[in-house]
């Protein structure tokens, strides 16, 4: 989501988006490991694989696990951390839990759990509530839960997956998925190739090996997988239960109430009414992070468009020193501080704020503090209309970052209707102290 990206490229490594490496287990898992017919392996399909991969996870009474240990090699954002993933594919059902830690710096531990409940997931990140949104499906295998084994890497990928048969990892025979293409979020862009090497003989999942670029700079991933089937009574019994995790949740707005915060709060209330041609809003997330130092806001309020589960409007809280700390007046620093970005500015009843008319490619670019600047001075601004927008609410000690955030369905973009220098100053006039 635009306006929310953390200081680590997650989408690396997000349950949802697992691209890894994997050292071959040689314990005795003769429960995995029950010997399956001979066939012509040359002869495999895409969905021949698919089919013998979820034969190998599937047992009467049992649940799949795996405890991946998990290494990103990205330079200044490389990390380490863990992902635990259980399937039970008779019931259409999976769960995934990550742990992040970055290898430079002090940041802390970042923790996020998915459900996947047939065509659903449920979503949830450290400090925030549960987001329910649609399971991803990857490449063609037609499970949201086996997809949690194959390496989505979200809504926005564009790849290819074909069988190489013959293949070998560390010396083990094997069949390997590979999967070539390109994804993007708000902030990045993805070039990838990825190597899932399933065992020659039971077809489990034994390795998988990825490398690319990520706003074209390398990486390389890597995971070791340690796979097992539990008895399913070893788990309680609402494991799978997206009530167990916290869905439905609660009204947003009593996190705003039980929070530590000293600062004050504009919001645009439970519901905002909207103007002519924008619609109303209603307020669907509260976040606040448990990192909030490292991440530098104080609360995330995500409102959106009444009667859809579409993102309208994110509205960050910020101390306004600690967002001049942070971001001051960097070129680059952030995509409204860009040369080619025009501002309007606006006398608000009790403050001011300013409205930012800039390019959406352009704000790639600036997406992080302390980013090296667009190359300015050797480029003309684009000539086309303005198609990123946002503005800043300056109100006593609070500052407001707001954003009308693009969203995906499927490989469709679709824009915020408040994603406008008019919609920014309808929201401007609608801010109001939360008292």
């Amino acid at each position: 989501m635009r306006g929310l990206r953390p200081l680590l490229p997650l989408a690396l490594v997000s349950p949802l988006m697992i691209v890894a490496a994997a050292c071959w287990q040689e314990e005795d898992k003769s429960e995995l490991t029950t010997p399956q017919p001979t066939v012509d392996l040359s002869s495999l399909t895409l969905e021949d694989v698919y089919s013998r991969l979820a034969e190998a996870i599937t047992r009467p009474g049992f649940v799949f696990h795996t405890l991946i240990d998990l290494k990103v090699d990205a330079q200044a954002y490389s990390l380490s951390g863990s992902m635990e993933v259980w399937i039970d594919l008779q019931r259409d059902v999976a769960r995934q839990e990550i742990r992040l830690r970055p290898d430079v710096g002090d940041l802390e531990e970042h923790r996020e759990t998915d459900l996947v409940v047939g065509d659903a997931s449920y979503w949830l990140t450290s400090g925030a509530t549960v987001i329910k949104r649609h399971a991803l499906i990857c490449h063609g295998s037609g499970s949201g839960a086996l997809s949690t084994l194959l390496g989505c890497r979200g809504f926005t990928e564009d790849s290819s997956t074909h069988v190489e048969t013959g293949a070998e990892y560390q010396g083990h025979p094997a069949i390997a998925l590979v999967t070539t293409g390109e994804s993007f979020t708000s902030d990045e862009n993805f070039a990838f190739t990825t190597r899932l090497y399933l065992d020659e003989e039971t077809f489990l999942p034994i390795a998988s090996v990825s490398d690319g670029t990520m706003n074209d700079l390398p990486y390389d991933i890597f995971m070791r997988f340690d796979n097992e089937l539990l008895p399913t009574d070893s788990l309680p019994s609402d494991f799978f239960d997206p009530v167990a995790l916290g869905y439905p949740y609660r009204h947003p707005a009593e996190a705003l109430d039980e929070a530590d915060l000293d600062l004050a709060i504009y919001w645009l209330g439970d519901r905002f009414s909207g103007q002519e041609q924008y619609p109303a809003l209603v307020l669907a997330t509260v976040y606040l992070d448990e990192e909030r130092e490292r991440v530098g806001y104080q609360a995330v309020l995500e409102y959106w468009v009444e009667g859809s589960n579409t993102p309208g409007v994110h509205l960050q809280e910020w101390d306004g020193d600690d967002w001049t700390a942070r971001w001051g007046d960097l070129v680059g620093g952030g995509w409204w501080n860009d040369p080619c970005t025009e501002r309007v500015e606006k006398v608000l009843e009790e403050g001011q704020a300013t409205i930012f008319m800039g390019h959406e490619e352009w704000a790639v670019q600036a997406s992080l503090p302390g980013a090296q600047p667009p190359a300015t001075a050797e480029r003309e601004c684009p000539s086309a209309p303005f198609d990123r927008f946002g503005a800043h609410a300056y109100l006593g000690s609070t500052l407001v970052v707001i954003d009308a955030p693009s969203s995906t369905s499927g490989r469709r973009v679709e824009q915020s209707p408040y994603n406008t220098a008019e919609g920014m100053d309808v929201l401007l006039e609608g801010l109001k102290l939360r008292r």
